[in-house]
């Protein structure tokens, strides 16, 4: 993937205002057509949807004017101004609305190449973009909304033990395992960071799927694995999870 260009901050900046301006012309046509609609203006609301039209059509300009590595990386940039951790070790970041999970993967991948130009590699091979598209929690998010995601990458006591007993401790903190895509996002940007430092001191760690953990690898980034429940117990197999109430 192409490295971002060194202005992406500033078009960064561009980008959110631009985003900016659309909100509030889609919130006076919103405003401008109730108006006009309630004293019957049927000119008055052709006028405001034509101005609404002439907004979506100069954003749709601007993004177009973008290139696709251009845009990734803004994506990314604005991500990973989101991301951040805390002393109890919630993990946060925020995935804009109108970007989906895979292209927010994707632009963390163009961050990371930009951030380390020397790397020979991204932060998560393309070959598991697809495992990620069919996941239910990625095809059931609006992309419209915002994705807001909280949580703890390994939590204590889930090392070296089996599922059942790894589920039984979340419970007790009363949280629930996190989803692959959660795991994922939130090592991408740690890595963004870090040079692909590890964020969770096990070698892999499991989430909602029972069968895949994530795990570090020198060649392609970060992996999913298949690890049958067997091979929980004297293992390194941490869980991560989120507050239930999430």
């Amino acid at each position: 993937m192409a490295q971002c260009l060194q202005n992406t901050s500033l078009q960064c900046l561009d980008y959110e205002a631009a985003e900016a301006k659309l909100r509030h012309a889609r919130e006076e046509a919103r405003l401008g057509c109730r108006a006009a609609e309630a004293v019957g203006d049927a000119d008055g609301v052709a006028r405001w949807s034509d101005a609404l039209r002439t907004a979506l059509s100069s954003f749709k300009e601007f993004r177009e004017s973008l290139s696709r590595e251009e845009l990734l990386c803004i994506h990314g940039e604005r991500i990973l101004a989101t991301y951040h951790s805390d002393a109890s070790g919630l993990h946060r970041l925020t995935v804009p609305g109108g970007v989906s999970d895979l292209e927010a993967l994707q632009a963390l991948n163009a961050c990371y190449v930009n951030v380390f130009p020397a790397s020979t590699r991204g932060i998560i091979s393309d070959r598991y973009l697809t495992w990620f598209a069919d996941q239910k929690d990625v095809c059931a998010r609006k992309v419209s909304e915002s994705r807001e995601i909280a949580i703890h990458l390994d939590v204590p006591d889930t090392c070296s033990v089996d599922r059942t007993t790894q589920q039984a401790v979340l419970l007790s903190k009363n949280l629930v395992f996190a989803d692959p895509i959660e795991q994922m996002l939130i090592a991408a940007a740690h890595a963004c960071t870090r040079d692909l430092g590890l964020p969770f001191p096990y070698l892999y760690l499991r989430g909602s799927d029972p069968g895949v953990a994530l795990r570090r690898d020198r060649i392609e980034g970060f992996i999913l694995v298949a690890v049958p429940d067997a091979l929980g117990k004297g293992v390194s197999i941490a869980a991560s999870g989120r507050p239930a109430a999430a």
